[in-house]
């Protein structure tokens, strides 16, 4: 009996041994996951956060629209009424706003007061014109600081009369022209062309367009 009891408390012994060592080995191993887990946590926290850093600098830098201010003032070079020929020169003063809708294209509006050339036909007269329209500006961006564009404008002119008895309608206003761009000074030179009728006292309507070829000098403010 004495021997059974012995072999009984042997055995108690080992098994609280045993369940002594278990515990301290399984920490060790939930430790070492727990570490590595949180390396691949944060190694993907910190290219998350790259990510989003790159992608809000490239939507702030796609989002800064430039707004451009265009003070101009030019000379017909080349003038024309559908009626009678013109003499002396016409003039212009303009303003133009546009905004950058990308690295090439720019619209807005405009506006002015084109001084007409007098025409030769006293009977007919002449007129001055103040025209609002709608621009279009396309930029051949060839990375140096002269850029060329292409510009259009279209609208409508309300016209003056100066001279003679005659009555004048407003009427449409277009152009189409070339120009170049170098550190905000600009020049250009448009085709543009101005629609109007006169009405006589005694007598029926008649065309009294004014077209001209006009050189333009201006500069740009970037605001």
């Amino acid at each position: 009996m004495r021997r059974g009891l012995t072999l009984s408390f042997a055995s108690l012994l080992a098994i609280s041994s045993l369940g002594k060592e278990v515990p301290t080995a399984v920490p060790e191993i939930k430790k070492e996951v727990v570490n590595e887990e949180r390396v691949v946590l944060d190694d993907f926290l910190i290219e998350e956060e790259e990510g989003t850093t790159v992608s809000d600098v490239i939507e702030i830098e796609n989002s800064e629209d430039t707004t451009n201010l265009y003070l101009r003032f030019g000379g017909d070079t080349y003038s024309k009424y559908s009626k009678g020929k013109t003499k002396d020169l016409g003039y212009l003063f303009g303003v133009e706003i546009t905004r950058d809708i990308t690295d090439y294209l720019e619209v807005g509006a405009g506006t002015g007061y084109q001084l007409n050339s007098k025409n030769k036909d006293s009977s007919m007269g002449k007129y001055d014109s103040v025209p609002i329209y709608m621009t279009l500006k396309y930029d051949f961006n060839l990375d140096s600081q002269v850029t060329p564009y292409l510009k259009g404008n279209l609208g409508y002119a309300f016209n003056f009369k100066e001279t003679a008895k005659n009555k004048v309608n407003n009427g449409a206003y277009g152009g189409i022209g070339v120009g170049v761009e170098y550190n905000n000074f600009f020049t250009d030179v448009m085709y543009q062309i101005t629609f109007a009728k006169i009405e006589p006292e005694n007598g029926k309507k008649e065309d009294l367009d004014y077209s001209r070829v006009t050189l333009s000098l201006g500069y740009k403010f970037n605001i």
